[in-house]
């Protein structure tokens, strides 16, 4: 297997998430990892059974180009979801972009914590510290001592985020991806490998918010907060965001991965922005399989944007891939 590190292949292309995929999702199928090129850039694929995978309906999945475009890299007609590119965070582009943002936070502009913090302070509709900070000590004083656990390891509490998330987000009339088999297999390969970070904010022992994000090669990867809602008036969601950001900054990072989402709260901390969207051109067989998928997503997303509104801050197997193997393929996925 080859390295995660490959300049520029980003998370979702490491060998890592891969087998995690695979074991979770493609069990008895033959899993690999090669490199393939579209309309001039290369980026580095999953293949199950020559096909290449560039949707998973219950998780995020978009694949970075590769610094560098082999030649013999086969081409493919089209990926669904790829970085096209990546610039400035815009606080306008939440409400209406031409694409969908992934915001981010590049930790190597500021040399302290601090200085990141004037930076939030120049958004349009900065973070609140000094209000996230008098609810901590409201917290403290009417439930118990506030503590933050950046890696938690009660074995209790990925089963108690999830059920709250799922909670969550069906009060909101969305779908709950999480009640999709796989994605909870996903989640508990991806524990296994040691990629899963756990974060939580308690009060009085009683878990008051928590974070699962992944970690990898100096970077973290925000997956989902989630608050206790009988709690939701201290906002442990920020207090705990706030916690964690300037955990991971005193770890030595190079970036906090908001992931995709049009959420608020991710352009008030975010300093920089993927633009993911789809390249090339899909087979017209293909092309035609996917509409009433994407009809069903756009009605999704615009549920989403309207819900945006309402929410309180943080508290597929496609077309044929070559058969041949070449020089670039990255080696076999192997689930273990």
């Amino acid at each position: 297997m080859a390295s995660d590190a490959a300049a520029g292949e980003g998370f979702f292309s490491s060998a890592t998430f891969m087998r995690a995929v695979a074991k979770a999702c493609y069990p008895r199928k033959r899993a690999r990892r090669i490199t393939v090129q579209v309309e001039g850039r290369a980026y580095r694929v999953m293949v199950v059974n020559d096909r290449v995978v560039d949707r998973l309906w219950h998780h995020s999945l978009y694949y970075q180009p590769l610094a560098t475009v082999p030649s013999d890299a086969p081409r493919v007609p089209s990926l669904a979801l790829v970085c096209l590119e990546q610039r400035e965070a815009d606080e306008t582009y939440a409400i209406a972009p031409p694409g969908i943002p992934a915001p981010f936070i590049d930790w190597t502009r500021f040399a302290t914590f601090e200085d990141y913090r004037g930076f939030t302070a120049t958004r349009a509709k900065p973070p609140h510290w000094k209000r996230t900070a008098a609810y901590r000590r409201s917290l403290a004083r009417e439930v118990g001592e506030v503590t933050f656990a950046p890696e938690d390891s009660d074995p209790a509490v990925v089963d108690t985020l999830l059920a709250w998330k799922s909670a969550q987000v069906r009060g909101w009339g969305e779908i709950d991806r999480l009640q999709v088999p796989a994605e909870r297999r996903l989640i508990d390969q991806l524990q296994q490998r040691g990629v899963l970070s756990v974060a939580t904010v308690r009060a009085g022992g009683r878990i008051a918010a928590g974070v699962l994000g992944y970690v990898h090669e100096g970077r973290f990867l925000f997956r989902l907060v989630v608050h206790d809602p009988a709690l939701a008036s201290y906002s442990p969601g920020q207090m705990l965001l706030q916690e964690l950001l300037a955990h991971r900054f005193a770890r030595g990072d190079r970036e906090f991965d908001f992931m995709e989402g049009r959420d608020p709260y991710k352009f008030q901390y975010g300093t920089d922005m993927r633009v993911l969207g789809p390249v090339g051109q899909e087979p017209g067989l293909e092309r035609l399989r996917h509409r009433a998928s994407n009809a069903m997503h756009s009605i999704e997303r615009r549920i989403t944007q309207r819900n945006l509104l309402l929410r309180p801050e943080p508290g597929h197997e496609r077309h044929r891939a070559p058969n041949t193997r070449t020089a670039q393929e990255a080696g076999d996925v192997d689930p273990q």
